[in-house]
């Protein structure tokens, strides 16, 4: 097959292509809360990462969302990891267990305007840590002032 031809088909492939559209224009969590009474529960069962020189899976990757007040939730995270390049055990990492409150409804929560939110709560330490070595974390969360759906 000719390049010029594959150019030109992926070319004409781009140029074809319909827009994208995304949910999440945000990497994490969003200003929204799980409504009253609802569970959602966020599970990756198995996955693969590499990084620099060193493989892992990843598994039983979770987030558990449970509305537990109106404009509040409580978050609980956390994920396994088991190095594939080294002789280590499974380890536990990303764990934490939070409180997320809207505090300005916004786009996210149907009405106008950007949704502020406020996610407190402990960071766990990693399974190979003392348990000394637990956080706290605070974070303020916002949205884009228009819906991009």
């Amino acid at each position: 097959m000719k390049p010029r031809l594959v150019v030109a088909g992926a070319l004409g492939l781009l140029l074809a292509a319909a827009p994208a559209r995304a949910y999440r224009p945000f990497d994490g969590t969003d200003a929204d809360v799980s409504k009253l009474g609802e569970l959602e529960l966020e599970i990756g069962p198995l996955g693969y990462l590499h990084a620099q020189h060193d493989s892992a899976l990843v598994f039983a990757n979770t987030v558990i969302n449970y509305g537990l007040l109106p404009r509040w939730e409580l978050v609980v995270q956390g994920l396994g990891l088991d190095g594939l390049d080294a002789p280590a055990p499974p380890r536990f990492l990303n764990g934490g267990v939070f409180l997320k409150h809207v505090l300005r409804a916004g786009v996210l929560q149907g009405g106008e305007g950007a949704s502020l939110a406020m996610e407190t709560g402990v960071l766990f330490p990693t399974s190979d840590e003392p348990i000394g070595h637990a956080g706290l974390w605070l974070g303020f969360i916002g949205s884009p002032t228009r819906s991009r759906r």
